[in-house]
């Protein structure tokens, strides 16, 4: 497994990367390799910190896509366009 080619691929927008496809197709095929008992120490970080970052964008993207959806609601209901 290279984590190496997902990490590059959250840094770079060109891939677009949604927080819908890694949570429902990238972060499934990771997971398992964070209990793999052959990984070593730097291994096994490499795996968690590529899994934190993922929740990381996950997390700012659905922030924001619910903060904006909430502020279209508040706007619509006060006539307001």
């Amino acid at each position: 497994m290279s984590t190496h080619v997902y990490k590059h691929m959250l840094t770079d927008k060109k891939f677009g990367l949604t927080a819908n496809l890694l949570a429902t197709k990238v972060m499934p095929s990771i997971i398992p390799h964070s209990v793999n008992p052959t990984l070593s120490v730097e291994q096994f970080e490499t795996v968690m910190d590529v899994l934190t970052e993922m929740l990381d964008v996950i997390h700012f993207q659905r922030k924001s896509k619910m903060r904006l959806q909430s502020s279209e609601v508040a706007t619509a209901s006060s006539g307001v366009r």
